[in-house]
């Protein structure tokens, strides 16, 4: 089920997804992570994985979903990750605290150009996330053949 080569996303409280051999949850959903170095919010449609540290809000309906993750991870979650490091060694968001957030929510014209703006920065950020994980993957490729001598550099 863990991490490794998997085909699904987990989710954990690492700012890194990471992989998982099944899945648990088959919606769109907000996972917010509730420990680690710092609070932190993603957005995922489809089939994942996520550990007992993250939240998984089930919304609904999607029209929300980008305003409140740019809300939890722009201005919401920077304040408890201030308060919370100041307040405490060992930090852990509760679920209470994720109930009393109010989000004042635009009208459906802002919120649909909102939504297609952020859809399409996000969509070339993903992809750009692909290339550097398929270039770190060569790399370590390389590095590997190199340090194993079955290439030399000259």
């Amino acid at each position: 089920m863990l991490e490794g080569n998997g085909k699904y996303p987990f989710f954990t409280c690492s700012f890194e997804t990471k992989k998982s051999y099944t899945y648990s949850y088959d919606f769109p959903a907000l996972l917010v992570s509730s420990g680690g170095s710092k609070f932190h919010a993603k957005v995922f449609f489809g089939k994942f994985q996520a550990s007992t540290d993250t939240f998984i809000v089930k919304l609904g309906t999607t029209d929300f979903i980008y305003l409140m993750l740019e809300f939890l991870n722009i201005i919401y979650l920077p304040q408890i990750n201030w308060v919370t490091c100041a307040t405490t060694f060992l930090k852990h968001l509760s679920p209470q605290k994720l109930k009393e957030i109010e989000i004042l929510i635009p009208d459906q014209k802002i919120l649909e150009k909102f939504n297609n703006f952020w859809k399409n920065i996000h969509s070339k950020i993903k992809k750009l996330e692909l290339k550097m994980q398929k270039y770190e993957e060569i790399k370590k490729k390389l590095l590997d053949s190199l340090f194993s001598q079955e290439i030399q550099v000259y």
